[in-house]
């Protein structure tokens, strides 16, 4: 049995017990909302302050590492909006949250106790460096195609405002909590501050649990979602996100020479299911919403074989290179 099996049957095991809670009434789904808002608020945003403060990002591997990632990651986002928009003729609005389904993984609930897991402490610091850019690169995406979409649909007039929508991502970007913990670690670095000790301990320890309450969280929210419908192209979305996309990173890796590490951490991430954001965005839309909690549902449960698929694969295939 390989050495990481036990983490992933631990990081399911946690989401089976969270959608157990609330299917058979032991807590409200409720609930999932203030464990989520612990997590987003408090425990990540202390988690990337020490993550970025400690980072190193002097190495022309972070460049690296972030052309490999996102330009697999637009890729995906692409294909999945037109596979929606023209293979199931639906609108552009739901080609956004298909491509947000497709592109963004869950890289937070799942991410960084699958990442702490399976690779420590390196694999963490891997993490933190995508992490850094991932909420801003994504959210940038996402809000262009939304106001895109809208005006395509006919749901807005008018050209887009460009200088509005710039506003509207700063003002969105320097309000999240999760960019506040990094912006909050580079100042830090740059000036010098390191936390006290008794300041270590807090942080260490309310980190400590973000991978725990993250995944049991998860597996409330989904037993909230189910499988509401949109079967099949909520299937392609999950074949995309859950193979395509980790397939496509580990190749670009490869022909880019990025270190085996890295890439490691960076397959395991672009395999990582879709998250909360895809509902977040079809709620926004009104559209969609059935095709984000289908492909989330499906997704997370197809993650439990895929994760363990892609470390053999990948471990596999850089030994043989």
């Amino acid at each position: 049995m390989p050495a990481y099996t036990e983490t992933i049957i631990y990081i399911f095991a946690l989401i089976a017990l969270g959608y157990i809670s609330v299917a058979f009434s032991y807590f409200k789904a409720e609930v999932s909302d203030n464990l989520t808002a612990f997590i987003y608020k408090v425990g990540v945003p202390l988690l990337l302050f020490k993550n970025t403060l400690y980072a190193d990002f002097q190495s022309g591997t972070v460049i690296q590492l972030w052309s490999v990632y996102f330009g697999s990651a637009a890729c995906i986002w692409a294909i999945s909006h037109l596979t929606i928009q023209k293979a199931f003729r639906r609108d552009a609005r739901a080609g956004v949250v298909a491509g947000v389904t497709g592109a963004f993984s869950n890289s937070v609930l799942v991410g960084i106790p699958f990442v702490s897991g399976v690779y420590g402490d390196d694999g963490m610091a891997v993490l933190s460096k995508i992490l850094t850019i991932h909420l801003p690169v994504m959210l940038a995406a996402t809000i262009i195609q939304i106001e895109w979409a809208s005006r395509r649909d006919g749901a807005a007039d008018g050209a887009i405002n460009f200088i509005q929508l710039l506003k509207n991502f700063i003002r969105q970007l320097l309000s999240n909590p999760l960019v506040i913990g990094v912006l909050a670690g580079f100042t830090a670095k740059i000036i010098g501050f390191y936390p006290p000790s008794v300041a270590n301990l807090l942080i260490d320890n309310i980190s400590a649990t973000v991978g725990p309450i993250a995944l049991f969280a998860l597996g409330m929210a989904v037993s909230r979602y189910g499988i509401a419908g949109q079967i099949a192209p909520a299937l392609s979305l999950v074949f995309f996100k859950l193979m395509l996309m980790p397939a496509l990173v580990l190749c670009v890796a490869i022909l880019v020479g990025m270190p085996d590490f890295t890439t490691k951490v960076a397959v395991s991430i672009a395999g990582l299911p879709a998250g909360i954001n895809a509902w977040v965005v079809s709620q926004q839309f009104g559209t969609g919403q059935r095709l984000a909690a289908t492909s989330i549902t499906i997704g997370t449960g197809a993650a439990i074989i895929s994760t363990s698929l892609w470390l053999l694969i990948t471990n596999t295939v850089l030994q043989l290179l």
